[in-house]
């Protein structure tokens, strides 16, 4: 069983609209090891993998980074 816990889903709306329109997002989020990482990411895509969400985003070196949700502690439009 997951220990997943969906998002509000304001903040999902925020994602798919950032998504659509290709915006840049200042990003925070904990890492598997439970250290914060702050970076500008853009968003590609939300995807549902063993019942969490993902978000599918390209850093600013052009890496893939996948990003449980549950994990996204703020984002906000660069």
């Amino acid at each position: 069983m997951s220990d997943y816990k969906p998002i509000h889903s304001q903040r999902h709306a925020e994602l798919e609209v950032a998504i659509l329109h290709g915006l840049r997002l200042r990003t925070a989020w904990l890492t598997d090891a439970g250290q914060t990482r702050v970076e500008p990411l853009t968003p590609l895509n939300l995807n549902t993998c063993e019942q969490a969400e993902y978000l599918l985003a390209l850093d600013c070196q052009g890496y893939h980074v996948q990003i449980r949700l549950d994990r996204i502690r703020a984002f906000h439009p660069l």
